[in-house]
């Protein structure tokens, strides 16, 4: 299998993230969100996640959560349908055995920090691997998207570039230049990296492309990078937040974690959600 180069979105509530403040003059959003109607995509948007940016102290005692872990393969579109994604495309149901081969590896690299890896993975098969109808199999859509994180090698990018997990803070054209093509980047409000990405094209294995410029448009549902100042948290430094203190309603972009209903969606629940709010 060729090797990869892939990356994360944005912000914790939102499917697809911004990097910038100002919406492309030259496009008007014809739709929004999920379609399930609609299964064409133009490309795939790879994103994976910084674990110690993420308030939990759930993640799977086998996970590697000192290096950057897997969040989705989403399969997405550009111009002026770039808000939107195809999902939930058929009702194929997720099968774990299927993927018996890779087991491992995928708990530990494509972990859930509620602890939950079948249940992360059910959620990423049926909303979006289902429409990645260029693969040809479970297997195959989870097993890619490993390839993909290995062919990255992430973290060594980044330090090779002078840019280290120690809680220190970086512009962001020092993360860029970290990597061939324009990564999508996800901050926390509190200006913590949580989220990196690439666009893959839809061959089978996918390679990477240059992210289209839709790609950037600001969709307003997710905290945008800070152009000055970005911080890489230390990898024994994980955030942490309770709905004890938050209450169970709404959305917060200054909280690390949320304790809305739409959190599960969005895989950033705290750590006491389902026995505070549920």
């Amino acid at each position: 299998m060729m090797p990869f180069l892939v990356l994360l979105v944005t912000g914790a509530q939102s499917r697809l993230g911004a990097q910038t403040n100002t919406k492309l003059s030259n496009i008007t959003l014809t739709q929004d969100g999920c379609t399930s109607s609609d299964t064409s995509f133009e490309y795939y948007l790879f994103v994976q996640q910084w674990p110690p940016a993420q308030a939990s102290t759930s993640w799977p005692s086998d996970a590697v959560v000192d290096d950057f872990t897997i969040h989705g393969m989403w399969p997405s579109r550009t111009g002026n349908a770039s808000s939107s994604y195809p999902c939930k495309c058929t009702s194929e149901t997720f099968d774990a055995s299927e993927l018996a081969s890779i087991r491992n590896t995928l708990n530990a690299h494509w972990p859930s920090y509620t602890g939950d890896n079948e249940g992360f993975w059910t959620h990423e098969w049926s909303k979006h691997g289902t429409c990645s109808s260029t693969l040809s199999s479970q297997l195959s859509y989870f097993s890619d998207g490993l390839s993909m994180r290995k062919g990255l090698g992430l973290l060594d990018h980044l330090e090779a570039h002078g840019v280290n997990a120690n809680g220190g803070a970086y512009t962001k054209e020092a993360i860029i230049a970290a990597f061939s093509s324009t990564p999508v980047l996800g901050c926390k409000s509190s200006g913590a990296l949580s989220e990196i990405a690439f666009c893959f094209d839809k061959s089978s294995p996918p390679q990477q492309i240059d992210c289209d410029s839709s790609v950037f448009a600001d969709l307003g549902e997710f905290n945008d990078c800070s152009e000055s100042e970005i911080v890489f948290t230390a990898a024994d430094a994980p955030a942490s937040g309770l709905c004890a203190v938050y209450g169970c309603s709404g959305y917060d972009p200054d909280h690390p974690c949320q304790c809305n209903s739409a959190c599960d969606d969005h895989d950033d629940c705290c750590d006491d959600y389902d026995t505070v709010c549920k």
